[in-house]
């Protein structure tokens, strides 16, 4: 429940982050007079942008790693409660993070291999050559990093079938339904995020079915967790054993019958 809290968070301060980053890079930067007569206005540098955007992605990173390590801390311990129905939950949140890491390391092998050229590009002695030997070392980086990529995102789309079916146990055994509504929204905003080259409101379809399944989720884990806690043992006073201090004599307690 609180990764997903956590998830929620990361992703409304990601999008404002964003938003006021590029917003940011867009204004016009005060100078000091005379001020050189161009068109547009200056705005701020490109390595400070580079800076603010480096920025940007460690706080995402550590948004994110927080909501994998409490989602890993969940599972085991579902595991530890029943392996046979919640242990599909932790492996498939280790399909995810392996999956993650292998995308990252083909964005990592992709902009490494790029790198090279954009330089060659951007050089004054030769804006339009890039180095010897570039080209075919990006286009042999970029196959690799497009191999590396798919397979990532293949263990990612497995480890999360494999985390959905495990919520759907943990609902059918302790919730009522609402965490089943969250993922078959997820379901069906994945499905319409696919149609999002077709049409920009599907985009925007699929965001707010992303947010009510979040919402959701979150609502039916907190329920889930208050249904599954043990009762609290209520305090009594010991029990009278006087009648049960000799066992030989027969009980004198009247049974209700007359």
């Amino acid at each position: 429940m609180w990764s997903m809290i956590v998830g929620l968070v990361g992703g409304v301060v990601g999008i404002a982050g964003g938003a006021a980053v590029m917003f940011a890079f867009t204004l016009p930067v005060a100078c000091v007079p005379p001020c050189p007569a161009q068109h547009p206005p200056p705005t701020l540098s490109a390595a400070a942008l580079q800076y603010a955007v480096l920025a940007f992605l460690a706080i995402v990173a550590a948004i994110v790693a927080a909501s994998l390590a409490l989602q890993w801390i969940g599972w085991s311990r579902l595991r530890d409660a029943d392996r046979h129905r919640y242990g599909i939950g932790r492996t498939g949140l280790v399909l995810v993070i392996v999956g993650f890491v292998m995308v990252l390391a083909a964005f990592a092998v992709l902009y490494s291999a790029l790198l090279p050229m954009v330089a060659g590009y951007a050089s004054p002695e030769m804006p339009s050559v890039p180095p010897p030997g570039a080209l075919g070392s990006a286009l042999g980086s970029g196959a690799a990093a497009g191999g590396l990529l798919l397979l990532g995102a293949a263990l990612v789309v497995a480890g999360y079938i494999a985390v959905w079916v495990g919520l759907w146990r943990l609902d059918e055994d302790h919730g009522n339904g609402t965490v089943r509504a969250a993922i078959i929204l997820e379901i069906v905003a994945a499905a319409v995020a696919a149609l999002s080259s077709i049409s920009y409101a599907a985009v925007l379809v699929a965001s707010a079915l992303a947010f009510i399944s979040y919402v959701l989720m979150i609502l039916g884990l907190h329920g889930i967790s208050v249904r599954a806690a043990p009762a609290p043992i209520a305090s009594s006073s010991p029990p009278d054993n006087s009648t049960y201090a000799n066992p030989s004599q027969p009980s004198t307690r009247r049974t209700g019958r007359g």
